[in-house]
């Protein structure tokens, strides 16, 4: 009998399967026969199995083959896949992972709500939406929009397109699934997709066509809003816009800013900062006195029971001119430390105090309690004398390098605080000669998100919610000048990079990712990647603007020295403000 080929298996089950009737090609056998040769079975068998390559069909569940031989099921779809119009699922080969088709909406549908003013650039002229703007407020418009269903009946057709190349259905192959089927599959994901795509869209071009500059998220009904392709769509929404005012005259200004030249008080402070910094303490014979530190056994005591107990605990007595009064090293414990000013070493003294009421037992806040210490050592302070051996203890070779050291280094700082409040100066100089209103709910949302950082930082601190709510009037308070002020310096650098044509660069852009990468000690595509989720990058750019922007009111303004001692009170007036 003749050795002859059997002809490839056209049945459907196998255009299931291959995702063609033409037998693809296949690996050759490692002894150099084709593996076509080997049984039927076991050809098979691997056919199902899969092959080294992962181009393999899964051995469960027969349904629709996505273009490597992937069988999906039913009720999934490509995660990767781009369900935005004219997207595409990329180069085959390989199994991805795979979400249910309720999540179609979440992969690409842009919710109405989120417009805001990084509107889309449109290449054509839409004839099929008609739009018209009226005043409703005060920096607030109400946009109102007719869609034709032509231009609906479009975008369901595009979608239904996109789907029916991306998404598998049992008994058909990809991109040959009829309308009806894919209707009826998918028609809530159609339907939500339809109106959440149109609503955008339209809603974008009005905005872009109307030059309107919107600062706040659109206020749209969209719930109450049904889209069919069948019939013209109209539909309204609210936004605030920029404000139009003024612009000042930020030319020539005249402020005055901190001096920079390093005095000899500076120095004198800044080698006694380091003194005190390599200084032992010694123990003393002597009665404690400020600024000594006690070993001591620590024992609490409150409603008759021992809370706090420590062995040969170090605690401190603050300086005579630290403005503090409170022993050192006991947090969370009020404890007068003059109670314990005269101590000495083998003696025990006890003293009363209250606890406060943030502590953690409600039961015992405010209750009265006692603490003794049975003091070992009391230690004082030594500081050593400025001399080649203290230069070496500080790191350096000698002494007249150690000053040359600490001069540099208050340089640098003088320079850094000296920008900081010249910066702030400048702004503050702007934002009280702009004089316009705020949009309301701008402002009242720049409110709730400083009062947000500050209970955060406030938090990371270690305060107690206990504590914080106490001073959250002083918090909503503070949280909304600050609010206030961002927001009308935000729109003075916006206008004044508008008139003067200044931009933020890429390359500007780039070397602030790549100093937050380092920051982040991660990689500049990373940081990007993670600036972008958060909205980050607009920041970004914004933070680059504003530099440009202030580095031209600097150079044109009229800088004059204040008085001396003015630095340290100007640099911490700018801390405040720009925090």
């Amino acid at each position: 009998m003749r050795n002859c080929r059997r002809p490839p298996m056209k049945c459907p089950l196998r255009r299931i399967r291959t995702g063609s009737t033409r037998p693809s090609p296949l690996p050759k056998h490692p002894q150099g026969r084709s593996s076509r040769r080997q049984p039927a079975r076991k050809r098979m068998a691997e056919n199902r199995a899969g092959g080294a390559s992962g181009a393999g069909v899964p051995a469960t569940n027969a349904g629709s083959s996505d273009h490597s031989g992937n069988i999906c099921s039913e009720a999934r779809l490509v995660e990767n896949a781009s369900f935005a119009p004219g997207g595409s699922t990329g180069a085959g080969g390989g199994c991805r992972r795979i979400l249910h088709p309720a999540n179609l909406l979440s992969l690409a549908a842009f919710h109405p709500s989120r417009i805001i003013a990084r509107r889309p650039a449109f290449q054509k002229e839409n004839m099929l939406m008609e739009f018209n703007v009226n005043d409703t407020g005060t920096w607030k418009k109400e946009v109102k929009v007719k869609v034709l269903k032509d231009e609906i009946a479009a975008k369901h057709r595009e979608i239904l397109n996109d789907i029916r190349r991306n998404v598998p259905v049992p008994g058909f192959r990809i991109g040959h699934t009829p309308d009806d089927i894919l209707s009826i599959r998918f028609r809530d994901d159609i339907n939500d997709r339809l109106k959440s795509t149109v609503l955008s869209e339209n809603a974008g071009e009005a905005v872009e066509k109307a030059n309107i500059h919107a600062v706040s998220v659109p206020d749209m009904k969209h719930e109450e809003i049904s889209v069919s392709p069948e019939q013209d769509l109209e539909f309204s929404f609210t936004v605030e816009v920029r404000p139009e005012f003024e612009l000042p005259e930020y030319r020539g200004l005249k402020v005055e800013a901190p001096p920079a030249a390093v005095t000899d008080a500076d120095m004198e402070m800044a080698i006694e900062g380091i003194r005190r910094r390599v200084a032992e303490y010694k123990p003393v014979e002597e009665a404690a006195a400020h600024g000594d530190a006690l070993v001591a056994d620590v024992t609490i005591t409150a409603a008759g029971a021992a809370i706090r107990e420590d062995k040969e605990s170090i605690v401190g007595l603050p300086a005579e001119n630290a403005g503090s009064d409170v022993l050192l090293g006991l947090s969370g414990f009020p404890v007068a430390a003059s109670a314990f000013l005269g101590v000495k070493a083998g003696e025990e003294r006890t003293a009363e105090f209250a606890l406060p009421d943030d502590y953690s037992d409600e039961a015992l806040r405010g209750q009265k309690a006692a603490i003794t210490l049975k003091v070992h050592e009391v230690r004082r302070m030594k500081l050593p004398d400025i001399d080649e051996d203290f230069a070496k203890r500080a790191g350096l070779d000698n002494l007249d390098a150690l000053k040359d050291e600490v001069r540099k280094n208050i340089a640098r700082e003088k320079r850094t605080e000296r920008e900081r409040a010249l910066r702030a100066t400048l702004v503050d100089k702007l934002v009280e000669a702009a004089k316009f209103d705020l949009p309301e709910e701008l402002l009242n949302s720049e409110k709730e998100r400083h009062r947000t950082r500050t209970l955060i930082q406030l938090s990371r601190l270690g305060l107690s919610p206990d504590a914080i709510k106490k001073d959250e009037e002083n918090i909503r308070e503070a949280a909304g000048r600050a609010a206030e002020r961002n927001l009308r310096k935000s729109f003075i650098i916006s206008a004044i990079a508008e008139k003067e044509k200044i931009e933020a660069d890429e390359g500007e852009v780039e070397e602030r990712i790549e100093a937050l990468a380092r920051y982040w000690n991660t990689t500049p595509v990373s940081a990007r990647n993670r600036l972008a989720e958060s909205d980050g990058m607009s920041l970004i750019y914004q933070d680059v603007l504003e530099d440009k922007v202030l580095a031209l009111v600097r150079e044109a303004a009229e800088i004059t020295d204040a008085a001396p001692g003015a630095d340290a009170a100007a640099a911490e007036t700018a801390e405040k403000k720009e925090g």
